[in-house]
C-alpha cells in the first residue's frame, strides 16, 4: 500500500506542474486561434511530456515559478497534511492509525484506473468483433458492412476501415484524410492520450486537454488534406463530413469526430499560411520549450547575515592601455569593413599563424630562466598581443557570418524569382487514370492520351537531364532539373532514353512516348514535380502545368 500511496503522491505532484502548463497552452492557443491548427496541436506535446516524464531540468524562467506561494514541497508534505485533516474531520472517533486519508485516496485512484481500463478494453473488444468479417481492399484498407463511418484501428500497424458502398468522392476525401493521420502517427498519439487520461482520470483539466487535443488533431488533419488536394476539394470535403456527422468512437482515430459544423467552417476558411506565419509559429514554439518543460530553480539555503563593510567610493578612470586597445579594435573594424569573403579568410589565416607563433613564444618564455621582472613584462606583452589577435579573429568570423547571411538572402530572393518559371503540360491531351494518393504510396499522377497509346512526352520547361535510367516499378524514366529549384519526373516511357545525363533540353522537346515499361496495366505517363534539394514531391504537380 505504501508503494501505491507514494506513486499517487508523485502523480499529484506531476499533475500540479501539468495544470500550470495546460493553462498556459490554453492561453497561447486562444491568442493564436487564427494560426494553422497544427500549431495548436503541437502545443499539446508540452502537456504530454509534463504528464509522462517525472524528471525535469531547472530554470529561472519556468512557468512553475509564477505561483510562488505553491511549490512542490506542499505536495511532498501531503501525508502530513492529510493526518491533520483526518484529525479535524474524525475528532472523537477512533480510527485505525495504519490507514491515512492519503491511503484512501490512493486506493480510490487505483480503482478508477481499473474501471477505465476495463471500459476501454471492453469497447475495443466489441469493436474488433464487429470488424472480424471485414474485407481487405488493398494494403491496409478494409471495407465492412457493420460500420457506418470510417476510422483507423491499431497503434503500431494501423488499418483503415471504411463502410461499404462509398462513392468516389467519399473515398478520395476519406482515404486522403486517414492516410495523413497514419503518416503523422496520430493513432499512437491518441493511444498515449488515452493512457494518460486513464492515469489522471481525477483531473478535469486533463479531460479538457484530451478533448481539445483530439479537436486540434482533426482540424489540423483537415487543413493538411486541403493543402494536399487543393482548395477546389473544399466543397467535396464539406459534403463528405456531413455524410458522416454522427457520434465518434473514443478508442480510435475516426473521420467522424464531433464538431462537424466547426470543422466545416474551419476547413472553408482555411488558407495556406504564408512562410513568415509558419516561421513565427515555430519561433513561439521554441520560445515556450524552456518555460513549459523546466522546473523552477530550488530556493538557496539561507546564509547568515554579515554586517556590510564600509567601502570607500572610488571612481576608476579608463587607463591609457584600455583606450589604446579599443581604438585598435575600432580601427581594425573599419579596415575590414568592405572586405570580401576571400579577403577575410586570407586575413584570418595570417592572424591564426601569428597567434600560433605567439603561443610558441609564450611556451618558450615559460621554460626560460631569466630575470623575473623582464620575464613578466615580456609575458604581459605577449598575452596582450594574443588577446588582441583572438578579438580580431572573432570580428572576422562575425563579418563573415553577416556576409554569408546577406548572400543567402539574395539567393533566396533569386530562387523566389525563379519560382515563376512557366510549365507546359507533358502531353498535348491527357486524362488522369490514377490521381495523387489513389492508393497508399502513390505520390504521382498517371496520365494518358485517350486517343494515342504512344503519345509524345514533352519537357515541361527548359532544364538539364539529371537522370535517365530504368527501375522495375516505373520502367524507363527521365528526371529533368530546372532553374527554379524544381525537377520533373517522367516514368513508364516506352523506350530507353537516348538522352545523356547533363544534356540540355528545351521546353517542348520530345523525351519519348508513353508506354508501360514498368509495372503497369496500361500505357501511360507516370509524372510528378519535386523540389530538387529535398526530393519532396508536389501534390499539385498537375495544377502547375495547367
Amino acid at each position: 500500500m505504501e508503494l501505491i500511496t507514494s506513486l499517487f503522491c508523485t502523480i499529484l505532484s506531476m499533475s500540479y506542474g501539468a495544470s500550470i502548463v495546460i493553462v498556459v497552452v490554453l492561453i497561447v492557443r486562444l491568442l493564436f486561434k487564427k494560426a494553422p491548427k497544427i500549431f495548436s496541436y503541437t502545443l499539446w506535446l508540452f502537456v504530454l511530456i509534463r504528464l509522462l516524464i517525472p524528471i525535469s531540468f531547472e530554470s529561472k524562467v519556468s512557468v512553475l515559478s509564477v505561483p510562488s506561494t505553491i511549490t512542490y514541497q506542499v505536495l511532498d508534505d501531503m501525508p502530513k497534511v492529510s493526518e491533520e485533516i483526518q484529525k479535524t474531520v474524525y475528532q472523537g472517533i477512533e480510527v485505525n492509525q495504519s490507514i491515512s486519508l492519503m491511503n484512501i485516496l490512493a486506493l480510490i485512484w487505483i480503482i478508477g484506473i481499473v474501471v477505465l481500463i476495463l471500459y476501454f478494453s471492453i469497447n475495443y473488444i466489441k469493436l474488433k468483433q464487429r470488424l472480424r468479417f471485414s474485407i481487405r481492399v488493398v494494403d491496409n484498407i478494409y471495407e465492412s458492412d457493420s460500420i457506418l463511418s470510417p476510422f483507423i484501428v491499431g497503434v503500431f500497424h494501423p488499418k483503415i476501415y471504411i463502410p461499404m458502398n462509398l462513392n468516389e468522392r467519399q473515398k478520395q476525401i476519406i482515404l486522403a484524410h486517414e492516410i495523413i493521420h497514419i503518416e503523422r502517427k496520430d493513432s499512437l498519439i491518441k493511444f498515449v492520450g488515452i493512457m494518460i487520461l486513464t492515469v489522471y482520470w481525477f483531473h478535469p483539466l486533463v479531460w479538457l486537454s484530451f478533448y481539445l487535443m483530439s479537436k486540434d488533431m482533426e482540424f489540423s488533419c483537415d487543413e493538411k488534406v486541403v493543402n494536399r488536394l487543393g482548395t477546389e476539394c473544399k466543397q467535396r470535403f464539406g459534403m463528405t463530413l456531413l455524410d458522416f456527422a454522427t457520434s465518434p468512437y473514443v478508442m480510435v482515430v475516426s473521420f467522424k469526430e464531433s464538431n462537424t459544423k466547426e470543422r466545416i467552417k474551419n476547413m472553408l476558411n482555411y488558407k495556406k499560411p504564408k512562410f513568415w506565419v509558419l516561421i513565427f509559429c515555430v519561433v513561439i514554439g521554441l520560445f515556450l520549450i524552456v518555460p513549459l518543460l523546466t522546473n523552477p530553480k530550488s530556493a538557496p539555503e539561507p546564509t547568515p547575515k554579515i554586517a556590510p563593510t564600509p567601502i570607500v567610493n572610488e571612481t576608476r578612470e579608463p587607463t591609457n592601455e584600455a583606450t589604446e586597445e579599443s581604438e585598435e579594435i575600432q580601427a581594425f573594424r573599419d579596415e575590414i569593413n568592405d572586405f570580401t569573403i576571400e579577403e577575410l579568410e586570407e586575413r584570418k589565416t595570417l592572424l591564426v599563424r601569428e597567434q600560433e607563433e605567439i603561443e610558441k613564444e609564450i611556451e618558450v618564455l615559460e621554460n626560460e630562466e631569466s630575470d623575473l621582472l623582464i620575464k613578466n613584462q615580456r609575458m604581459e606583452e605577449l598575452l596582450k598581443k594574443l588577446n588582441m589577435n583572438k578579438a580580431k579573429i572573432e570580428i572576422i568570423k562575425s563579418n563573415t557570418e553577416i556576409i554569408n547571411f546577406e548572400n543567402n538572402v539574395q539567393e533566396m530572393k533569386t530562387d523566389l524569382e525563379n519560382k515563376n518559371l512557366s510549365y507546359i503540360a507533358p502531353l498535348d491531351k491527357y486524362e488522369v487514370t490514377c490521381s495523387w494518393g489513389c492508393y497508399i504510396g502513390h505520390e504521382a499522377f498517371d496520365i494518358r492520351d485517350p486517343n494515342n497509346s504512344n503519345a509524345d512526352v514533352k519537357a515541361i520547361a527548359d532544364g538539364i537531364v539529371n537522370e535517365a535510367s530504368y527501375d522495375t516499378n516505373n520502367g524507363n524514366y527521365i528526371i529533368i532539373e530546372h532553374d527554379n529549384g524544381q525537377s520533373s519526373y517522367y516514368g513508364q516511357l516506352k523506350d530507353e532514353s537516348t538522352l545523356e545525363v547533363g544534356a540540355k533540353v528545351n521546353q517542348g522537346d520530345k523525351l519519348g512516348v508513353t508506354g508501360m515499361s514498368g509495372k503497369a496495366s496500361g500505357s501511360h505517363l507516370h509524372f510528378f514535380i519535386m523540389e530538387t534539394e529535398t526530393q519532396s514531391r508536389l501534390s499539385n504537380s498537375l495544377e502547375l502545368v495547367q
